[in-house]
């Protein structure tokens, strides 16, 4: 990345082949959309280069990443529609569920997860779409570690009331 902001935009290219499956995943898996998500990894790739010049050596580079990504993702939300959670994002344990059953546990976990608050579903889906450590979502959101665990522990929570006893 401290290439890119000295100016070698070409290495902007290697960025891109080291990046982008993992950020389409997280748009595909947030927005259940790929043509959008596609758009709005492209659009992650323009800001990079827009933007490198914010970025700290100092820093982690997937942070700060990230964070041109979510607000890609909000700035997307405001001008369309609200982004939905994919159903096939969540991976149901046990094996002897027939797919009618995994299909509406989906929905139900999806439903509990689009209830969330905006800051709570966010942290939801950074740590288990994107597989951002405590650390990572915290310096993405701007907010402490500690803050981020806590987040993500209520929003565990809150899910837990939603969904109800385990049958």
């Amino acid at each position: 990345m401290q290439s890119v902001k000295d100016g070698a935009i070409a290495s902007a290219g290697l960025l891109f082949e080291r990046h982008h499956r993992r950020v389409y995943a997280y748009f595909v898996k947030v927005t259940h959309d790929r043509g959008l998500s596609e758009d709005l990894v492209q659009e992650v790739f323009v800001r990079v280069i827009r933007y490198a010049h914010t970025y700290r050596s100092d820093h982690a580079f997937q942070p700060w990443f990230y964070r041109i990504a979510r607000n890609v993702l909000m700035d997307h939300h405001r001008k369309k529609r609200p982004v939905a959670v994919a159903p096939d994002a969540i991976v149901v344990s046990a094996n002897d569920i027939d797919p009618v059953e995994q299909e509406e546990e989906r929905n139900r976990i999806h439903r509990a997860i689009e209830s969330l608050s905006e800051n709570y579903r966010e942290i939801v889906e950074l740590s288990l779409f994107a597989d951002l450590s405590y650390a990572e979502i915290a310096e993405t959101l701007g907010i402490s570690e500690n803050n981020a665990r806590v987040r993500f522990f209520r929003a565990v929570n809150s899910l837990r009331k939603h969904l109800g006893p385990e049958q």
